[in-house]
């Protein structure tokens, strides 16, 4: 029991950090979570209207936009879990959990299907997108910022990861309305796996306080779907 407590405990100095949120920052996290609603409601619309994916410079945008603002308020990067924490730990932990799941969720049913494999130039795209245009900027943007800087307005834990969670199934609504008319049937039968996954990215997060192995499993986990045709 005690080493089962041990593995899922938080780390002391990103639990000391939460304390230090106030409600300006929570507040501030609502409204940057409104502007990623807003654009990426644009970027559906752009798409649908123009056949042009506007992810790589919308998605730097926003977690530029993170960075400066902590910078701004005179806090650390390590509030947002680009710098300090166990990022050697982080690393390797994320790294060998993502690779166990990549083989199994995306190599494996590939080889067995007799998929065609992508050729190397979409490949290698494939792992610059989701490992930095989806995976970093996602967890800069929900686990680093939005999901911490929410203690500043709700103390209690749980509730607080509950609202972060809901956040992140949210925040995959307007593109996908934009883009591809995803009804509301569609997104209730996404959002459970959705919190899920915030749940389990948090999780690397706290116990680490370091984003680089959630973003690491994230990264592996999306490119899944970008190895093989179709």
């Amino acid at each position: 029991m005690e080493k089962i407590k041990t593995f899922f405990k938080t780390d002391a100095q990103y639990k000391a950090q939460l304390n230090t949120y106030d409600k300006t920052d929570g507040i501030f996290a609502i409204l940057y979570f409104a502007l990623f609603m807003a654009v990426y409601y644009i970027m559906g619309l752009v798409m649908t209207n123009t056949g042009i994916y506007l992810g790589l410079p919308c998605n730097l945008l926003l977690a530029l936009l993170s960075i400066v603002h902590v910078l701004l308020r005179h806090q650390k990067l390590s509030s947002l879990g680009l710098t300090g924490g166990k990022i050697r730990q982080a690393v390797l932990f994320g790294g060998i959990l993502g690779l166990i799941f990549f083989a199994a969720g995306g190599i494996l049913p590939g080889i067995t299907s007799g998929a065609r494999l992508r050729d190397v130039t979409a490949i290698l795209y494939n792992i610059f997108h989701y490992f930095v245009i989806i995976g970093l900027v996602e967890e800069i943007a929900f686990r680093g910022f939005i999901q911490t800087r929410l203690y500043g307005l709700i103390k209690n834990d749980i509730a607080a990861v509950f609202v972060g969670a809901i956040m992140f199934a949210l925040m995959h609504i307007p593109f996908q309305l934009a883009a591809h008319q995803m009804n509301f049937a569609g997104f209730l039968a996404n959002a459970p796996f959705l919190i899920f996954w915030h749940i389990f990215f948090n999780f690397l997060h706290r116990k680490f306080n370091s984003i680089y192995g959630n973003t690491l499993f994230h990264g592996f986990m999306d490119l899944c779907s970008g190895i093989f045709l179709g």
